[in-house]
């Protein structure tokens, strides 16, 4: 498994998922968080973001999505009405899973994503405001893996990458001229994980991690990869030196 920085978007094709949230409302949105957007084949929006993008994609600034997904619960009439007739609205109704989980069913029901035409998904907000949202938006990624097979589901918030890791060997490459060097390594599942690393300034060597021992936070970036085996999933956390 690979991942990357937003500088190097232009170079990977993407299915862009746009999450509601605080910084859904924030304008100007953030220059890269646009080039994203705009390069992305497969622009996925949840219902409360769609109100975010309105004003932009009214100024042609923004492409519009592709998809609207979510139950509409906070979907305004102006942006439906704008929305409607410019792209697919899908309402999901499943109150057992989140917008965000919804909408990962939904890329992965795609044709380009199927037949691996989609290198990464990519998920633009999520990752700010309420701290049980947060929760959930790792939730989402963590049954994204599942739900996307082999394609890396990345998040970027104001000062934050995040990805999931699958269990087993994955190798993460970056620009470490976008990063600040801070990262963390943490268990996610409800049981103790073991972990090998290769390119952190504090490595581990099949040594146990839990949420009652200990976890890899604050640790550092020696190169521009690193390595890691575990047996079970990870989050893998990279502070961006730039607001995206």
């Amino acid at each position: 498994m690979g991942t990357f920085v937003a500088s190097d978007a232009d170079s990977y094709r993407s299915a862009v998922v746009f999450v509601n949230g605080p910084s859904a409302f924030r304008h100007p949105l953030p220059h890269t968080w646009i080039e994203i957007w705009n390069q992305a084949p497969l622009r996925f929006c949840l219902d409360g973001a769609a109100n975010g993008l309105l004003s932009l994609c009214r100024n042609g600034k923004t492409m519009d999505p592709t998809t609207i997904s979510g139950d509409f619960d906070s979907l305004l009439p102006e942006s439906r009405d704008f929305f409607e007739s410019k792209c697919r609205i899908v309402e999901t109704q499943d109150q057992d899973a989140t917008d965000m989980t919804k909408a990962l069913h939904l890329v992965a029901e795609e044709d380009s994503v199927k037949q691996k035409k989609i290198d990464f998904v990519i998920l633009l907000g999520g990752f700010s405001g309420r701290f049980d949202h947060t929760m959930a938006s790792i939730k989402s990624m963590l049954i994204g893996l599942e739900i996307l097979s082999e394609i890396p589901i990345i998040a970027f918030d104001d000062c934050n990458l995040v990805t999931v890791l699958p269990k087993g060997e994955n190798e993460v490459s970056f620009d470490k001229n976008r990063l600040t060097g801070i990262c963390g390594f943490i268990p996610i599942c409800q049981y103790p994980v073991t972990v090998t690393t290769e390119g952190f300034k504090w490595n581990l060597e099949n040594h146990e991690l839990s949420f009652d021992g200990i976890i890899s936070t604050s640790n550092e970036l020696t190169g521009d990869y690193v390595k890691l085996h575990s047996n079970a999933p990870l989050v893998l956390t990279l502070e961006l030196k730039t607001h995206l």
